[in-house]
Parts: structure tokens; sequence; C-alpha cells
């Protein structure tokens, strides 16, 4: 089964990398400089972030796949 992934600029070295959909709002380490940030999307307003939340818990459910934390 595929991984939904998006992606993300590091906000430190600003390499771009993928990360998987059930980290959005988790504390992420950047691959190439080991500095950590926050998964968010930025692409959009706030209202298309619970858009795109809503979607990738969809998603993820319609998988079997539960979020550990509800609360990120």
């Amino acid at each position: 089964m595929p991984q939904l992934k998006f992606s993300k600029t590091c906000p430190i070295c600003g390499r771009k990398s993928l990360i998987p959909v059930y980290c959005l709002g988790k504390k992420v380490t950047c691959g190439h400089c080991h500095g950590d940030f926050r998964a968010t999307d930025t692409t959009g307003s706030s209202e298309q972030g619970s858009e795109l939340m809503d979607r990738a818990e969809a998603l993820l459910a319609t998988n079997g796949i539960r979020r550990h934390n509800p609360a990120f």
C-alpha cells in the first residue's frame, strides 16, 4: 500500500522533504541537517489546513490507521 506524503521545506536548511501525512502537526527531523520542525502544511489558510486534516483522517481511517495523539 502506498504511503501518502506531502512536501515540506525545512525552515533551517531549505531542503524539501516528503513527510508522511500521519506526521502532520508532529515534530519531525530533517534528513539533511537534522534540524527539528513541526510538520505543517503551509500551502493554504487555516481553513484549508483543517480540510487537509479532515481528508487525511478519512484516508487513514479507510486503511484502519488511527492517530495516536488526537491533540496535534
